[in-house]
């Protein structure tokens, strides 16, 4: 091995380019599994204090997208009223028809869509459906079927009946309100072994519901029943509440 080759600086412990190994050089040392399982604990530890932050502040946002499609609704139906004598769109004259029924074909025929959704909001699958709800209530609207069709928000302007479980208000004509009315809100019904609303608490119970008032208002509405909700509508073992009103 000649002078220059003795000299020549090492590039790692294991150079062995002139038949040699370098000595003085250690091989960069690995992570223990000690270590290892530190960071792993650490970074579990950190995971569980950020996931419920994250949780909530995801069901913030998702209230908050709710809400807004609330004014957009809110919205529509009042133009549609100054657009019609004042009156809000009626979707069954006999009283027949669910709260969050967009479509019905049989026994009391009413299209909610082409004459009030889609002329005044657009596409009803951007905003007759309530974010919160989707994983539970999976619905969307579909221009080819022929059958009924469904929302996951509801609707309360209907002449009243006998399944009605509060006396009626008529809110068929914006004028006739002494209030500020409950005119849209998130599905909110109660079944057996099923419950569908905006949020569901530990006992299975709904947390509230976003609500659009005749006023143009739209706002979140907390659970108390008897108290700021209560039952308007039931059906067989279907019962379906709403933000309580009175004029």
């Amino acid at each position: 091995m000649n002078t220059e080759q003795q000299s020549a600086p090492c590039r790692s412990p294991l150079d062995t380019r002139f038949g040699r190994r370098c000595a003085g050089l250690h091989a960069p040392r690995a992570f223990t599994l000690i270590e290892l399982l530190v960071v792993i604990g650490i970074i579990a530890v950190l995971l569980a204090l950020l996931l419920p932050t994250l949780t909530g502040a995801r069901k913030s946002a998702t209230q908050v997208v709710c809400k807004n499609q609330m004014r957009q609704m809110i919205t529509g139906m009042l133009c549609f009223a100054n657009d019609h004598d004042g009156l809000f769109p009626n979707r069954a004259a006999n009283g027949i028809g669910y709260p969050h029924q967009l479509k019905r074909t049989t026994n009391g025929k009413y299209d909610f869509i082409g004459p009030f959704v889609i002329k005044y909001l657009g596409d009803p699958n951007k905003i007759m459906y309530c974010p919160a709800q989707y994983e539970r209530f999976p619905l969307t609207y579909n221009p080819q079927s022929t059958g009924d069709q469904w929302m996951s928000y509801q609707y309360f302007v209907f002449p009243g009946g006998g399944n009605w479980k509060v006396p009626w208000v008529d809110l068929t004509k914006a004028s006739r309100l002494k209030a500020a009315a409950p005119v849209w809100s998130c599905l909110t019904q109660i079944k057996p072994g099923v419950v569908n609303a905006h949020e569901v608490d530990e006992k299975g119970q709904p947390k509230g519901m976003n609500a659009a008032f005749s006023d143009g208002s739209a706002d979140w509405v907390a659970w108390n029943d008897g108290v700021t909700t209560e039952k308007f509508w039931a059906f067989g073992s279907d019962s379906y509440y709403w933000p309580k009103y009175r004029e």
